[in-house]
């Protein structure tokens, strides 16, 4: 599987307006909250990376500034070999707009995988992907009930 998810762009959705975490997502973006001394975006990434994916897309908005800096900046994910790019899609935009705006480094990929920039899972990506080429619809979306 890893073969073949090192091709499958990967979009952080890490920018929008989205409901607040806490009184930090307040001041700061909630994909750059640390927890347990890292951003939340870096536990995301991580997953990511642990089934083999290699491009990641991170579109910001709100805060774009914060992320772009991180990113250019993390000896962590210069050293992981990654081919990541931090695009600003506009404070104001939609999900769909923001993917639209990427939509140039995302063509050539048969599928992509888009997340959003502080949803953190244990999601076995692997069986999702497989699940998903196996059904071969257009989408699936995973989605789950977040403890409460």
């Amino acid at each position: 599987m890893k073969g073949i998810t090192k091709k499958i762009p990967v979009v952080i959705l890490a920018g929008g307006k989205g409901a607040p975490l806490g009184a930090a997502s307040r001041v700061i973006p909630k994909p750059m909250i640390d927890i347990n001394g890292k951003p939340l975006i870096l536990y995301i990434i991580d997953h990511y990376i642990k089934y083999g994916f290699k491009k990641i897309i991170i579109c910001t908005g709100l805060g774009s500034e914060m992320v772009e800096r991180f990113v250019g900046s993390s000896d962590y994910l210069k050293r992981s070999g990654l081919d990541l790019s931090v695009v600003n899609t506009g404070p104001g935009n939609m999900t769909g707009s923001r993917i639209a705006q990427i939509r140039a480094k995302v063509n050539n990929a048969d599928n992509f995988c888009v997340t959003y920039g502080d949803s953190v899972s244990d999601v076995n990506l692997a069986r999702m992907l497989d699940f998903h080429i196996s059904h071969g619809k257009i989408a699936t979306l995973l989605g789950v009930h977040a403890p409460i």
